[in-house]
């Protein structure tokens, strides 16, 4: 059975709190060392989150790692957590949070550093913008933007906190770490309306210009640091056009380079994702006739570009939500290739070889919800009405070769397979999922099974522990936790 990690109603009675508090496990749920768990815990009248809470998964008392000064229960509640990251080490956990709010409005927003058994918690910084902040790499620093979009970066050990000297929006986060040194950012320096993209020490020694200048408002709408760090992808719109062109620029200089060919009128770069491998870039476009949205495949630092979807059938569409195999030598995406409004689920190789249909016939109505790739690249998991339309089942295909299985015994009358966390386990071994009956309100059971759909397991007792709302499998594979109700958090070991 499930071990009862965190009660509500043992909150309640701990803090007193009037209001009462539900759990849930989201956001960085497990440290890096993959023995402490964090969860939120939420006030029942409000969507922000008020505590973090952690345990280590050997046992022991909970920890609160930031304080609740509410009095009002309303948004504006001080201590309420707005974002959290831990370090590389696993002893600090950084976060940001609401402090000193005014009956009026929101109150300041300040960075701190706590222990991650809990301790006392130590403000960095209480000028601080409300987009998260960034831990560099060998988390030894924050870097993060003051309330008025100055780019900062300060020592999680405390200290001065450095003026970087570049100005980014307020309300965006347009910077990305390269290393523990340095960071590539958007932005304006100081007393100039003018923006491009900068490359910038992060001891506040210096900045240099990666880009050409931008008219004033121009912006990002994503910035990516390809692995390696040796060059930033960004996704920009030309507001001469009204069209939205993707650059590549190498942080040693140089200048920008424009990733995607020329866009007939209309057409858009409309998102993108780098390779694991640091080499490769992938990007959906109507590229070649307006509202038709191909996938393109272009070297992180330019050259041929590469239509990696083929041809599509009328109306067709590359549907948003590609992903890239670990292993860097497979693209799998859904679109309507064969027949308009079907999404189908395809893979195809990087460099544009071979392409095959991953999913077979759909019954009419039929098509694939969504999927994800196994860590060690072999296996493709997806949820559709593969069999019977309306009818939400799991499934597992081999990226490669193979065939495809079911995954899920056979379901209840009306019930379905849902999505209430990532499936396939860490070590690609297993994966977990939920099944809920006919109706919203029928409670979710989780099961567990192997890629193979042998040995099906039954997880939690949704009559006895209540629903489970979302879960998590920890990142050695071995444990699998969840929050039931919204009022308390569980576990299991995977069998």
């Amino acid at each position: 059975g499930a071990d009862l990690i965190q009660s509500d109603a043992g909150w309640q009675q701990a803090e007193s709190n009037p209001n009462g508090n539900s759990a849930s496990v989201v956001g960085e749920s497990f440290a890096r060392d993959r023995q402490w768990l964090l969860y939120v815990l939420e006030r029942d009248d409000s969507d922000d989150p008020v505590q973090v809470a952690s345990q280590s998964l050997s046992g022991g008392a909970w920890a609160v790692l930031n304080d609740d000064r509410a009095e009002d229960g309303g948004r504006d509640e001080g201590g309420s957590t707005l974002h959290l990251q831990v370090a590389r080490n696993s002893e600090l956990v950084v976060t940001t949070g609401f402090e000193d709010a005014p009956e009026d409005g929101f109150g300041r927003i300040g960075l701190y550093v706590t222990p991650i058994d809990g301790g006392f918690r130590e403000p960095l910084d209480m000028d601080v913008g409300w987009w998260p902040f960034v831990l560099t790499p060998d988390s030894e620093r924050v870097v993060y933007t003051s309330s008025e979009g100055h780019l900062r970066s300060v020592s999680v050990a405390g200290g001065p906190v450095t003026d970087l000297g570049v100005r980014i929006r307020p309300g965006f986060r347009h910077f990305v770490v390269l290393d523990s040194d340095t960071v590539a950012v958007w932005g304006s320096e100081p007393g100039t309306g003018t923006a491009r993209l900068w490359k910038v020490a992060l001891d506040g020694s210096g900045y240099t210009a990666l880009s050409g200048a931008a008219p004033v408002g121009r912006a990002p709408t994503k910035l990516v640091a390809a692995p390696g760090g040796q060059h930033v992808i960004y996704r920009i719109d030309d507001r001469r056009l009204d069209q939205f062109y993707l650059y590549s620029a190498s942080v040693t200089g140089g200048g920008q380079i424009q990733l995607n060919r020329h866009l007939q009128a209309g057409g858009d770069v409309k998102d993108f994702e780098v390779s694991p491998d640091g080499s490769t870039v992938v990007f959906r476009a109507d590229q070649r006739k307006n509202n038709v949205t191909e996938l393109w495949a272009v070297p992180v630092g330019g050259g041929r570009k590469t239509r990696l979807s083929r041809r599509l059938v009328g109306g067709g569409d590359v549907k948003a939500g590609f992903e890239i195999s670990d292993d860097s030598r497979s693209v799998v995406y859904r679109a309507d290739g064969r027949i308009n409004n079907v999404r189908e689920l395809y893979a195809t190789d990087l460099d544009g070889g071979s392409r095959r249909r991953l999913t077979k016939e759909f019954p009419k109505g039929g098509d694939v919800n969504e999927f994800e790739i196994a860590s060690d690249s072999s296996t493709v998991v997806f949820r559709a009405d593969q069999e019977t339309n309306n009818v939400k089942e799991l499934f597992a295909v081999p990226l490669r070769d193979g065939k495809l299985i079911k995954l899920n015994n056979p379901l209840p009358r009306g019930g379905d397979v849902v999505r209430i966390g990532d499936r396939i386990t860490p070590d690609s071994k297993h994966v977990v999922f939920g099944v809920r009956p006919k109706g919203r309100d029928g409670n979710t059971v989780l099961y567990s099974t192997n890629l193979r759909g042998k040995s099906m397991t039954k997880l939690n007792r949704p009559k006895r522990e209540g629903t489970a709302d979302q879960f998590r499998v920890s990142p050695d594979s071995q444990w699998v936790v969840w929050s039931a109700n919204g009022d308390d958090v569980l576990r299991v070991r995977l069998p």
